[in-house]
């Protein structure tokens, strides 16, 4: 399952997104941002947003602080996940293919009280040295369940 790609200008625009047919811009929350890196030396982050219900994934790039120090990022990829069923949820910075735990994994799994997210139907990738999403076969990719106690 494949996301839509957002041109990178449109996405630029950190909190607004063209969310309905008739092209009208709604005000989206954003849902996590994290650094792939670390916080001392960070180059790519990425931040999730929902726009009612639409959700989208935004690789950034690190491009220094501004004189009073405040980080300054700018979007390098876009990508509109597709629908997202109220029994499932946006997963992030818990996912890894096979043991190997990769923070730059996004994906959309089933709600669940287990250790594991058993059911991943879609995921993506930060890919740094492409500076886009890839979509990554969900058979392949694990979510742990912080909330169901994984540290």
């Amino acid at each position: 399952m494949h996301g839509v790609r957002i041109p990178v200008i449109a996405a630029t625009l950190s909190i607004l997104l063209l969310g309905a047919p008739t092209g009208a811009i709604e005000k989206c929350d954003l849902v996590a941002d994290y650094m792939l890196e670390h916080e001392a030396d960070p180059q790519f982050g990425i931040s999730i947003y929902q726009c009612a219900d639409l959700w989208r994934l935004d690789l950034e790039k690190f491009r220094g602080r501004s004189a009073s120090g405040k980080a300054r990022w700018s979007v390098l990829d876009s990508v509109q996940l597709p629908d997202v069923a109220p029994d499932e949820v946006v997963v992030s910075e818990t996912c890894g293919i096979g043991d190997s735990p990769d923070k730059g994994i996004v994906a959309i799994g089933r709600q669940t009280d287990e250790p594991e997210f058993s059911r991943i139907r879609a995921a993506w990738r930060a890919d740094k040295e492409r500076a886009r999403w890839i979509s990554v076969d969900a058979a392949t990719v694990h979510c742990w369940n912080e909330a169901a106690g994984f540290s």
